[in-house]
Protein backbone atom coordinates (compact mmCIF):
# COMPACT_ATOMS: atom_id res chain seq x y z
CA UNK A 1 0.00 0.00 0.00
CA UNK A 2 1.28 3.47 -0.81
CA UNK A 3 2.13 5.85 1.96
CA UNK A 4 -0.56 8.29 0.73
CA UNK A 5 -3.19 5.56 1.00
CA UNK A 6 -2.05 4.63 4.51
CA UNK A 7 -2.14 8.28 5.48
CA UNK A 8 -5.69 8.73 4.10
CA UNK A 9 -6.92 5.58 5.81
CA UNK A 10 -5.43 6.78 9.10
CA UNK A 11 -7.13 10.19 8.74
CA UNK A 12 -10.50 8.62 7.88
CA UNK A 13 -10.19 6.25 10.86
CA UNK A 14 -9.54 9.11 13.31
CA UNK A 15 -12.38 11.17 11.86
CA UNK A 16 -14.78 8.25 12.25
CA UNK A 17 -13.66 7.64 15.83
CA UNK A 18 -14.21 11.28 16.75
CA UNK A 19 -17.55 11.44 14.91
CA UNK A 20 -18.93 8.41 16.75
CA UNK A 21 -17.88 9.73 20.17
CA UNK A 22 -19.08 13.31 19.54
CA UNK A 23 -22.18 14.09 21.52
CA UNK A 24 -21.99 11.02 23.75
CA UNK A 25 -22.23 11.64 27.44
CA UNK A 26 -20.06 10.24 30.18
CA UNK A 27 -21.78 7.10 31.51
CA UNK A 28 -23.15 7.83 34.97
CA UNK A 29 -25.01 5.09 36.89
CA UNK A 30 -28.62 5.84 35.97
CA UNK A 31 -31.26 3.77 37.78
CA UNK A 32 -33.69 2.66 35.09
CA UNK A 33 -36.73 2.47 37.37
CA UNK A 34 -36.36 5.88 39.05
CA UNK A 35 -34.37 7.65 36.30
CA UNK A 36 -32.07 8.93 39.06
CA UNK A 37 -28.29 8.81 39.15
CA UNK A 38 -27.23 6.47 41.97
CA UNK A 39 -23.89 5.00 43.03
CA UNK A 40 -24.45 1.80 45.05
CA UNK A 41 -22.47 -0.63 47.12
CA UNK A 42 -22.82 -3.46 49.60
CA UNK A 43 -20.38 -4.58 52.26
CA UNK A 44 -20.33 -7.82 54.25
CA UNK A 45 -19.25 -7.42 57.87
CA UNK A 46 -18.55 -10.41 60.11
CA UNK A 47 -19.15 -10.54 63.86
CA UNK A 48 -20.35 -6.96 64.36
CA UNK A 49 -23.69 -6.26 66.03
CA UNK A 50 -26.15 -4.04 64.18
CA UNK A 51 -26.03 -1.25 66.80
CA UNK A 52 -22.21 -1.28 66.71
CA UNK A 53 -22.33 -0.98 62.92
CA UNK A 54 -24.70 1.98 63.14
CA UNK A 55 -22.45 3.69 65.71
CA UNK A 56 -19.28 3.13 63.68
CA UNK A 57 -20.94 4.43 60.49
CA UNK A 58 -22.15 7.50 62.42
CA UNK A 59 -18.60 8.16 63.69
CA UNK A 60 -17.26 7.76 60.13
CA UNK A 61 -19.86 10.26 58.92
CA UNK A 62 -18.86 12.89 61.47
CA UNK A 63 -15.14 12.36 60.84
CA UNK A 64 -15.75 12.89 57.12
CA UNK A 65 -17.83 16.07 57.50
CA UNK A 66 -21.22 14.48 56.86
CA UNK A 67 -24.30 15.65 58.71
CA UNK A 68 -26.57 12.90 59.97
CA UNK A 69 -29.93 13.89 58.56
CA UNK A 70 -31.69 10.87 59.96
CA UNK A 71 -30.59 7.85 61.93
CA UNK A 72 -32.58 4.97 63.26
CA UNK A 73 -30.70 2.21 65.09
CA UNK A 74 -33.78 0.03 65.38
CA UNK A 75 -34.44 -0.06 61.64
CA UNK A 76 -30.79 0.37 60.64
CA UNK A 77 -31.28 3.34 58.33
CA UNK A 78 -28.87 6.27 58.25
CA UNK A 79 -29.23 9.25 55.91
CA UNK A 80 -26.23 11.53 55.54
CA UNK A 81 -25.93 14.94 53.92
CA UNK A 82 -22.57 15.96 52.53
CA UNK A 83 -20.66 17.34 49.61
CA UNK A 84 -17.69 16.47 47.43
CA UNK A 85 -15.46 18.84 45.53
CA UNK A 86 -15.01 18.59 41.78
CA UNK A 87 -13.66 20.66 38.93
CA UNK A 88 -16.25 21.96 36.53
CA UNK A 89 -15.84 21.15 32.86
CA UNK A 90 -12.41 21.70 31.50
CA UNK A 91 -11.57 24.57 33.87
CA UNK A 92 -7.84 24.96 33.74
CA UNK A 93 -7.74 27.33 36.73
CA UNK A 94 -8.34 24.39 39.09
CA UNK A 95 -11.31 26.09 40.78
CA UNK A 96 -13.27 23.64 42.93
CA UNK A 97 -17.04 23.37 43.07
CA UNK A 98 -19.25 21.48 45.51
CA UNK A 99 -21.65 18.68 44.65
CA UNK A 100 -24.06 18.26 47.56
CA UNK A 101 -25.52 14.77 47.85
CA UNK A 102 -27.15 12.29 50.20
CA UNK A 103 -25.94 8.89 51.29
CA UNK A 104 -28.58 6.36 52.30
CA UNK A 105 -27.10 3.55 54.39
CA UNK A 106 -29.09 0.43 55.22
CA UNK A 107 -27.63 -1.68 58.03
CA UNK A 108 -28.63 -5.33 58.20
CA UNK A 109 -27.28 -8.35 60.02
CA UNK A 110 -23.65 -8.87 58.89
CA UNK A 111 -23.84 -6.29 56.09
CA UNK A 112 -24.68 -2.77 55.08
CA UNK A 113 -25.56 -1.31 51.73
CA UNK A 114 -25.52 2.27 50.58
CA UNK A 115 -26.76 4.53 47.83
CA UNK A 116 -25.27 7.89 46.95
CA UNK A 117 -27.90 10.01 45.24
CA UNK A 118 -29.65 13.38 45.14
CA UNK A 119 -26.46 14.89 43.70
CA UNK A 120 -26.76 18.49 42.60
CA UNK A 121 -24.59 20.98 40.77
CA UNK A 122 -25.36 24.67 40.45
CA UNK A 123 -28.40 24.13 42.71
CA UNK A 124 -30.06 21.74 40.28
CA UNK A 125 -30.25 17.95 40.40
CA UNK A 126 -27.55 16.29 38.33
CA UNK A 127 -30.32 14.49 36.41
CA UNK A 128 -31.56 17.88 35.15
CA UNK A 129 -28.43 18.22 33.05
CA UNK A 130 -27.76 14.55 32.41
CA UNK A 131 -31.12 13.58 30.93
CA UNK A 132 -31.13 16.42 28.42
CA UNK A 133 -29.69 16.18 24.93
CA UNK A 134 -27.32 19.11 25.40
CA UNK A 135 -23.87 17.54 25.64
CA UNK A 136 -20.69 19.49 25.43
CA UNK A 137 -17.14 18.48 26.11
CA UNK A 138 -17.18 20.73 29.18
CA UNK A 139 -20.32 19.10 30.58
CA UNK A 140 -18.97 15.64 29.83
CA UNK A 141 -15.78 16.47 31.70
CA UNK A 142 -17.91 17.70 34.61
CA UNK A 143 -19.74 14.35 34.68
CA UNK A 144 -16.44 12.51 34.58
CA UNK A 145 -15.02 14.62 37.43
CA UNK A 146 -18.10 14.06 39.60
CA UNK A 147 -18.09 10.35 38.81
CA UNK A 148 -14.42 10.10 39.83
CA UNK A 149 -15.18 11.75 43.18
CA UNK A 150 -18.22 9.55 43.80
CA UNK A 151 -16.27 6.38 42.98
CA UNK A 152 -13.63 7.45 45.52
CA UNK A 153 -16.43 7.98 48.05
CA UNK A 154 -17.82 4.50 47.27
CA UNK A 155 -14.40 3.02 48.06
CA UNK A 156 -14.20 4.97 51.34
CA UNK A 157 -17.67 3.74 52.32
CA UNK A 158 -16.62 0.17 51.60
CA UNK A 159 -13.62 0.51 53.95
CA UNK A 160 -15.44 1.80 57.06
CA UNK A 161 -14.85 -1.53 58.84
CA UNK A 162 -11.33 -2.18 57.53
Amino acid sequence: MHSKSKFLITIVFFLLCNATSYGQKWPLPLDETTNKIVWKGEVKVDSVAKDEMVNKIARWALQNNYRIEQGNEKFGIIILDGSVEFTKGTDSDGKKYNAPHRIYIYVEKNSYSFEIKDVSITRRPLEYFYTRDEYTRSLNTTYENIDDQMLLLVERLKRIFN
